[in-house]
């Protein structure tokens, strides 16, 4: 019989008040959503009431789905399209009109921006609240858990049409000393990623060990790019009934999404240096709940359908909560916990201690 610590059950109960925050959320004013703003170029337009309201309720349902760890907090949105009303109805002539949206390259578009003003990103402060990342069962290699101690990040982001985007961010260690093998000095990512409901997402990312000077005496290199992630998503808005029961405000909705994720290449606890496993493969279940505004709360379930991939680092599910402002020149503060939870059944050999092992980021966006 395997012994199942206490703070696995710490870590469960973590995951589980992540999502049962319904009381807190009753105490928010039931304020109408005011009309903003959207800038194109250097012409301001007003956003109807309506249009702007669901505009901004599907990008607080949606947004940051697909985000990750990576040090740097969350990325501006410039400007709010113009757009009739979201629709979410469960149509199969909806569905279908969204779903082959997704991919588009209007090129004739890219032509006409200026890219300037396709560029965003972020400053943050993240502070891991345990040495999880430094730990050698929570990692090997390059791979293991991302951030082991206090860093400063920043974030580039440039989005040149559509909903196609690259994102670099380069991170400072507070206390080197405690850098692992596998903590990056860097990330990135690049794909698509539309928010919309009913759309899908493709994209890669890094957040591996790379590094932006390696030692190439003791086999380092910049990155190992087939040791990233490749996921495939799609977005969806959950059951009428939910939403009529948990969302207390006008402003806020639960968004979910599903997403394959592949690793060509992966690290292997105990296996030699150079001993490789591949195509590592997970399924994922994400749940984004906003409660009010900007104030969230958010989950992620995995499933590794191949037995004997799931490495003590590869958790059975992530969990998060906080003040996610997608506008630019705004602060946002959010708690994370992306280390290897497990659930009580699953235990790891890693040593982990719940809700302990998270993070805390305080960024600032920005846009050029």
């Amino acid at each position: 019989m395997r012994f199942v610590s206490p703070y696995q059950y710490l870590n469960f109960i973590g995951f589980l008040l992540s999502f049962g925050i319904l009381p807190f959320s009753l105490l928010c004013q039931q304020k109408s959503v005011q009309p903003a703003t959207t800038e194109n170029g250097a012409t301001t337009k007003t956003i109807n009431n309506s249009a702007n309201s669901s505009t901004i309720r599907s990008i607080n349902k949606y947004g940051g789905l697909q985000a990750q760890l990576d040090g740097t907090g969350p990325k501006a949105i410039k400007s709010i399209p113009i757009e009739p009303d979201i629709r979410e109805d469960e149509t199969w002539e909806n569905i279908w009109s969204n779903m082959k949206t997704s991919f588009e390259f209007p090129f004739e578009d890219f032509l006409k921006n200026n890219q300037v003003d396709a560029l965003s990103g972020s400053i943050a402060i993240t502070y891991p609240f345990s040495d999880a990342a430094s730990r050698a069962d929570n990692g090997s290699n390059s791979q293991g858990v991302a951030l082991s101690s206090a860093v400063l990040g920043l974030s580039l982001s440039y989005k040149p049409i559509s909903y196609w985007f690259v994102s670099v961010s380069v991170m400072r260690y507070f206390f080197p000393d405690q850098k692992r093998s596998w903590n990056p000095d860097f990330t990135y990512s690049f794909g698509y990623n539309d928010w919309h409901p009913y759309t899908f997402s493709f994209v890669y990312s890094n957040f591996q060990g790379n590094r932006l000077f390696p030692n190439i005496a003791s086999g380092e290199v910049v990155t190992h790019f087939w040791e990233g992630n490749f996921a495939l998503g799609w977005k969806f808005p959950s059951a009428k009934l939910i939403e009529h029961v948990c969302v207390v405000h006008p402003s806020g909705g639960i968004g979910h999404s599903l997403h394959l994720n592949i690793h060509p290449q992966y690290r292997i606890q105990g296996a030699k240096q150079d001993e490789l496993g591949f195509w590592k493969t997970a399924l994922s279940f994400s749940t984004k709940y906003t409660i009010y505004e900007q104030i969230y709360a958010n989950f992620t379930v995995f499933w590794y359908p191949i037995p004997g991939q799931q490495q003590p680092w590869d958790p059975d599910f992530t969990y998060g909560i906080g003040f996610f402002d997608w506008h630019p020149y705004t602060l946002s503060l959010q708690y994370n916990n992306h280390v290897g939870g497990r659930f009580p059944w699953n235990p790891s050999k890693a040593t982990l201690r719940g809700i302990l092992d998270g993070t805390l980021s305080l960024s600032w966006s920005f846009v050029f």
